[in-house]
């Protein structure tokens, strides 16, 4: 089971811990590397495998495509990337972003 959480909140956290995987889910845009990185600490777990998963908007099929860095995230500990799209997203734009596969790390 993983955790997703918007919160600090200090059971929220010992929650994720114990479980599989965190998706932290602060907003629109995702953690900045340093503060995934500051999270990952202090929720994972030495002894196991443990997912981080982030999501945003990376692909440049995007019109105006968020800069985010991908590596820097990796870095911190995120595991899984999910490229955000909303059911409100026009159908073509969805499909453009499917189309251009997974963003690279390297940008």
């Amino acid at each position: 089971m993983w955790t997703a959480c918007t919160t600090r909140h200090e059971r929220v956290l010992r929650r994720a811990a114990g479980s599989a995987g965190i998706f932290p889910n602060p907003g629109p845009q995702p953690l900045p590397p340093a503060e995934l990185a500051g999270l990952v600490a202090r929720v994972r777990p030495p002894d196991r495998p443990y997912e981080v998963a982030v999501s945003g908007n990376a692909s440049p099929a995007w019109e105006e495509p968020v800069e985010v860095d991908l590596a820097a995230l990796a870095e911190a500990g995120m595991t899984w990337w999910m490229e955000s799209l909303i059911h409100f997203d026009p159908l073509d734009l969805s499909l453009a972003v499917v189309d251009a596969g997974p963003p690279r790390l390297g940008g």
